[in-house]
């Protein structure tokens, strides 16, 4: 008895997570999340810990850049790299997302994760304020992908009614860090040093993104084995699904796009230190090619992608054009 209800509901978790000839296009990485939740849909506790470590590293390491740069002896520095790290902040989303979906979401953390804790390791074993800023760099990639994810998640295992409530939620630890961020800060500043301050995320990332890793993982893994997902292209040539995979990941629109927001976003930054500011000319090229670089992004994305960044529906849809630019503009 038991085991005929069990095959039924393996039969109704299949029917409702298989995909619909509607859904050929879709990605892999989204199908299977869809599976994955029907088969074991509890993450709020292991995102709960990985909200609250991305909260405690953002409330605490940005104190630390100053006294790296102060132990080096070269703080004309410190704007760059915060610069850096804020370009490879914004234009990394869209390249964690689009792994997110031709992949999976666990594999997606797996891939933040080795760029986190790569990056803390060579901010700690730092010799020279360029490596601290290579490292930041390299861990920005993982952060910006881990604050991604999170609304990633949240948005996979809420409707939409709960969704703001629940990602309000995922922020309370801010609350708590402003607090105890401080602290810590200050007591591993005169205590163990800036290199530990950084340093014991390469433990503590780790350690806190493992439960939501491995439940990922296994109930990806329990998707497959049931049936529920099956892999594409598996018999295809190690050419034809690397060539799949750059069409998926629009890695010609993530590029052009990336370059653009990067050429754009420097200037505004750079152009205060820089020598004769606006009037630079290296400051007004890299401004004119990003400008330059959109409208080209935007006639790839509509013209040849054939999975793009931007879903063409969102990019010619009116209403979702007008709320990007009043979010944009708020």
């Amino acid at each position: 008895m038991s085991d005929h209800k069990s095959d039924k509901s393996h039969s109704d978790v299949e029917r409702a997570a298989t995909p619909s000839s509607d859904d050929h296009d879709s990605h892999l990485g989204v199908l299977t999340v869809e599976a994955t939740h029907k088969v074991y849909g509890k993450y709020s506790k292991c995102l709960g810990l990985a909200a609250y470590i991305y909260s405690l590293d953002g409330t605490t390491t940005h104190n630390y850049l100053a006294f790296a740069a102060s132990f080096f002896g070269n703080h004309s520095l410190i704007s760059t790299i915060q610069v850096a790290q804020a370009v490879i902040i914004a234009v990394g989303k869209p390249v964690i997302a689009k792994i997110a979906d031709v992949g999976s979401r666990g594999s997606a953390y797996v891939f933040v994760l080795i760029f986190y804790v790569v990056g803390y390791i060579v901010i700690a074993s730092a010799n020279n304020i360029q490596s601290v800023g290579g490292g930041i760099v390299v861990y920005a990639v993982g952060y910006t992908g881990l604050q991604l994810l999170t609304q990633i998640i949240i948005a996979d295992i809420t409707t939409l009614k709960w969704r703001g409530l629940v990602s309000a939620l995922m922020s309370m630890p801010f609350i708590i860090n402003a607090f105890v961020g401080s602290n810590i800060a200050t007591d591993i500043i005169q205590g163990a040093g800036w290199r530990w301050g950084y340093g014991m995320f390469a433990i503590l990332v780790p350690a806190a993104l493992s439960p939501l890793i491995i439940t990922l993982l296994w109930a990806e893994w329990k998707a497959r084995k049931l049936g529920i997902v099956k892999q594409r292209n598996s018999t295809k040539s190690f050419r034809h699904k690397f060539f799949s995979t750059v069409d998926k990941l629009d890695v010609v629109g993530l590029v052009l796009l990336g370059t653009a927001v990067a050429l754009i976003l420097l200037p505004l930054t750079l152009s205060r230190s820089a020598r004769s500011g606006w009037k630079n000319p290296s400051i007004i090229a890299m401004l004119v090619v990003g400008i330059v670089l959109l409208p080209v992004y935007l006639f790839w994305d509509i013209k040849f992608a054939k999975h793009p960044v931007v879903p063409r529906r969102f990019l010619l849809n009116r209403s979702v054009v007008i709320a990007a630019d009043f979010s944009n503009s708020s």
